[in-house]
């Protein structure tokens, strides 16, 4: 009898423990780069931070693809599902670093978007500030100096990190967000969403758990992202959905129940409502 396949999940990265700090870092320069960053598809379980100094980076984000060209940065969330397309000369440093090592108020920034991140150019003296920053961990990291290595190690992670914020901040507070009651209900909402979709997909849960009435919060999302509650549980369903069939070899019945839902007709069904396309098609336009 021939041995059944094993499914395979999407692939998942973790960061190997340096000291008692879950760190990578990476300095991104020389000719052979590209033989070893571009890689198949994969989530990690912690936070990119990206300072392209030169070159031009084009990445796959959640099907979403995304360009990086000359001085930039850029942040990958944990969980998403991403891979580098090319890379043309590209110069800079790379930081993966665990959720705890970086300030709450930081990760708010980072996790509470509205919409998907845009690379964002820092000026010059930011730059300058980054590339020391960078320059110095990769100094401890490569000669320990001192019992409190970890603790300054874990200073330097949260001034990068602070710095990264602030700049995707900016943005934010152009749009008045931080005083705009709506926008900020659809931040707590969205946050919500993304941990939940799995098990919770009615709009009146979410109003509960928000301490809400449904309408308000249908007025909220809607007068902020111009869609209702329910389209956004939707959303993160199917992209779920969706990094699943292009990167697992789970069935379509397997990632219906993964996804919450016991009936994999009316998952199919609804994937081709939202999508237009059958999950056994849409599979094979990525795998052939």
């Amino acid at each position: 009898m021939a041995l059944s396949k094993k499914k395979q999940a999407i692939p998942f990265h973790s960061l190997e423990v340096q000291q008692t700090l879950n760190v990578h870092l990476r300095q991104l320069e020389g000719p052979g780069l590209g033989k070893t960053v571009i890689e198949s598809a994969h989530r990690d379980d912690y936070y990119i931070l990206l300072f392209q100094q030169e070159g031009v980076s084009r990445l796959m984000v959640d099907f979403r693809e995304v360009i990086l060209t000359g001085p930039c940065i850029y942040y990958i969330l944990p969980g998403q599902v991403h891979h580098y397309k090319s890379i043309q000369e590209v110069s800079g440093w790379l930081l993966g670093t665990d959720p705890l090592s970086i300030d709450p108020a930081y990760r708010q920034v980072f996790e509470e978007a509205l919409s998907e991140p845009q690379p964002a150019m820092p000026s010059l003296q930011i730059q300058q500030q980054l590339h020391h920053c960078f320059k110095a961990m990769r100094h401890l990291l490569q000669h320990p100096a001192t019992i409190f290595n970890d603790t300054v190690l874990s200073h330097l992670i949260s001034v990068c990190a602070g710095i990264f914020a602030g700049i995707f901040l900016a943005a934010k507070e152009r749009l008045q967000i931080s005083k705009d009651r709506p926008a900020i209900v659809t931040h707590q909402f969205r946050h919500l969403v993304s941990s939940n979709y799995g098990q919770e997909k009615s709009p009146a849960a979410y109003a509960t758990l928000l301490n809400l009435s449904l309408p308000y919060l249908n007025e909220c999302v809607k007068g902020t992202t111009g869609k209702p509650v329910s389209y956004w549980i939707r959303q993160a369903v199917m992209l779920e959905a969706k990094r699943l069939l292009a990167y697992s070899t789970f069935s379509i019945k397997e990632i219906a129940y993964k996804l919450g839902y016991d009936d994999h007709t009316y998952f199919s069904r609804l994937f081709i409502k939202e999508m237009n396309i059958t999950p056994a098609r849409f599979r094979k336009s990525y795998h052939g």
